[in-house]
Parts: C-alpha cells; structure tokens; sequence
C-alpha cells in the first residue's frame, strides 16, 4: 500500500488527516505508516546525535548544526553512491532567508566534495516543500519519530518496524 493509499483509507474514518505526522498521530496510525513504510521499496539513511557530543556554541545554533550535517552527510552520500544528478527536497520549515543561506551552503559543500573526492554529481534542483504537499517528507518525519523513541525514550517498538529500510546509519555518541 502506498502513503497516499493509506491515507486515503484513513480519511475515511477521520476526516482531520492532512498529513502523516508522527508527533501527531496516533499509536494506532503510526503502526499503520510505519508498516506501510516497511513495504515501500525504498532505502533511507539516519543520522543520530546526542546533543552531548554537540559543541555548546553550536548547541544553540541549530541552524549552522543542520545546513553542516546535512550537506555534508548529503553530498558525502550522493558522490560516494555514485550518483550522477540528484533533487534534494527538503521541509520547508525554513524562513526564506534560512532556506536560500542553505542552498549556498549545500552548492559550496557539494563543489567542496566533488573536488576532494574527484567525483561530481549535478543537483538538478534543491526543492523546499511543505510537508503535507510531500509524502516523502512524511516518511523522513516518520523515520526520525521513529529514532526518537529508540534512542531519547529506549522504546524501539517502531524502529523495528523500519529498521531494515536504514541502509545508511551515522551518528555522534549513539551505538547503533
């Protein structure tokens, strides 16, 4: 079944659901998703932090945190799979002026990368999209709900659900 299929039956016992949101929906809806998850042909990659290992000065910088993290982790990914073009869609939880400082930091770290690594890879586009326009942001959100419960609560009853979807796992002080 697909994200839009399951919604679509969902929506039909409760006439609120926009989007799949794992902070959200219920225990009930997110077996559902996260099953749904599981049977989609689809890799995903997880990168996990404790904010221990974070340096304090950029404990409250989360917007430097993220654009590093996720260029480096992105544009280390996509040169490293072989990639020859790639679209980078992304929440678009972002202010304007956060999510065009993000595209510059993203060229300049995909440039940094193909150079280092003497490979390329075009980013045919970087596309800021609300998550309830995307199911694929619905499934990111999922998987990082997911996350959240196995390594902030110790509750892996979800992770385990998609734990085989995760060909890629990195982190800063997590055991996986």
């Amino acid at each position: 079944m697909s994200m839009r299929r399951l919604k679509r039956s969902l929506r039909k016992k409760s006439s609120r659901l926009n989007e799949f949101k794992h902070s959200n929906d219920s225990p009930k809806v997110r077996k559902e998703v996260l099953r749904t998850i599981s049977s989609i042909p689809m890799s995903a990659g997880a990168v996990v932090i404790d904010n221990n290992y974070v340096k304090k000065e950029l404990r409250d910088k989360k917007e430097v945190l993220y654009n590093f993290l996720v260029s480096d982790k992105i544009a280390s990914s996509l040169l490293s799979s072989g990639a020859s073009r790639a679209v980078l869609i992304l929440d678009r939880c972002m202010s304007k002026e956060a999510r065009d400082h993000f595209n510059d930091y993203f060229a300049k770290k995909m440039a940094w990368k193909e150079n280092e690594l003497n490979r390329s890879c075009r980013i045919v586009e970087i596309r800021h999209t609300h998550s309830y326009a995307d199911p694929n942001i619905q499934i990111a959100d999922y998987i990082a709900g997911a996350l959240f419960r196995k390594f902030e609560r110790g509750i892996d009853d979800e992770y385990v659900l998609i734990k085989g979807k995760i060909k890629y796992t990195s982190g800063w002080g997590i055991n996986w």
